[in-house]
């Protein structure tokens, strides 16, 4: 499966991600716009159920719809972000040579132990 098919499809973005720097950044667009519409369908979907079983659910179903809203609307924001982000063509590498600066003991901070040594 090509990999903005797997987003598209709603697999996992955290490892894609750490490479989008490298991506074809127009077809992870469009993955993306896809993903958001299928979320926008599930969360109209989640709110409908809501809406209509409210007055006969268990408190527990009723929390367990709000969660599933909740969580379906934080996705929303993150993916709408992410493609605002590839939009505005703010897409960049890491500079590793700062990250490998910040993530050195500071003074005073103790030196963790490797596994290997």
């Amino acid at each position: 499966m090509h990999g903005t098919e797997s987003v598209a499809r709603g697999g996992t973005l955290y490892s894609a991600l750490l490479f989008l720097h490298l991506a074809d950044l127009a077809g992870v667009a469009a993955a993306l716009r896809e993903r958001l519409k299928r979320h926008e369908a599930a969360l109209k979907e989640i709110r409908e159920v809501r809406r209509r079983i409210a007055r006969d659910a268990g408190t527990g179903v009723r929390y367990l719809l709000d969660h599933l809203a909740a969580q379906r609307e934080l996705d929303r924001k993150w993916l709408r972000s992410i493609l605002r982000d590839i939009e505005r063509g703010n897409v960049r590498d890491s500079n590793l040579s700062r990250l490998h600066a910040r993530l050195q003991p500071w003074p005073g901070r103790p030196r963790t132990r490797s596994r290997t040594g």
